[in-house]
């Protein structure tokens, strides 16, 4: 029992970690960049270059209206990157660990509601995917209904029938299951099917 907790919290743990990996590794560097605008430049040299017949006296009239705009160098924009991406860091710094309370909360609640309800592999809870298909199974429905939540609009009410079904289950009013559509409130709901007491 132990080793397919722990295999399904370190599968967890590596899609969590491997799925941003690529995702970054998927982002140009500024050398690449530089390489890409040094072959451009060539290519229009090769096919002729510029019009060299520009009359470059008369083009400073044209022009000389854009010097008001200010002009940002490559220090400027190395700069603005770096506030962006410290800002983002912050952000990923405070929303991680509340990411990963709300992750182990629902995990641990549906857990409990699976060996309550005596639904075999309650240890899917823990692993991204797998949980949906278990939210269905305690829910008395064919685990393919995870199908039908990458649909827009009939996910959530898939997910509502679900909820109501545990409810019902669990020996709640089935109305109760509306309470997944409220922010937090979806939280409490829960934490009642997980943890209340048994008759």
């Amino acid at each position: 029992m132990f080793k397919h907790k722990f295999l399904g919290v370190l599968l967890g743990v590596f899609a969590l970690v491997l799925v941003p990996t690529i995702a970054l590794a998927q982002v140009p560097s500024m050398d690449t960049i530089e390489t890409v605008y040094e072959d451009l430049s060539e290519s229009v040299d090769d096919a002729g270059g510029y019009d060299d017949d520009w009359d470059w006296d008369d083009s400073d009239d044209m022009f000389d209206s854009l010097d008001s705009y200010d002009t940002y160098d490559i220090e400027d924009e190395a700069m603005l990157g770096m506030i962006s991406g410290f800002i983002g860091l912050i952000g990923f710094v405070i929303l991680l660990p509340v990411w990963l309370a709300i992750y182990i909360y629902t995990a641990l609640a549906y857990s409990t509601i699976a060996k309550k309800l005596k639904v075999e592999n309650s240890w899917f809870a823990w692993v991204p995917i797998l949980n949906v298909v278990l939210m269905f199974q305690i829910a008395g429905m064919s685990g393919w209904f995870i199908l039908l939540t990458l649909i827009p609009i009939v996910n959530i009410v898939v997910i509502v029938i679900a909820a109501m079904n545990t409810c019902e289950k669990r020996g709640l009013e089935k109305l109760l299951g509306l309470l997944m559509l409220v922010p937090i409130a979806n939280f409490i709901l829960l934490g009642m099917l997980a943890w209340k007491k048994d008759k």
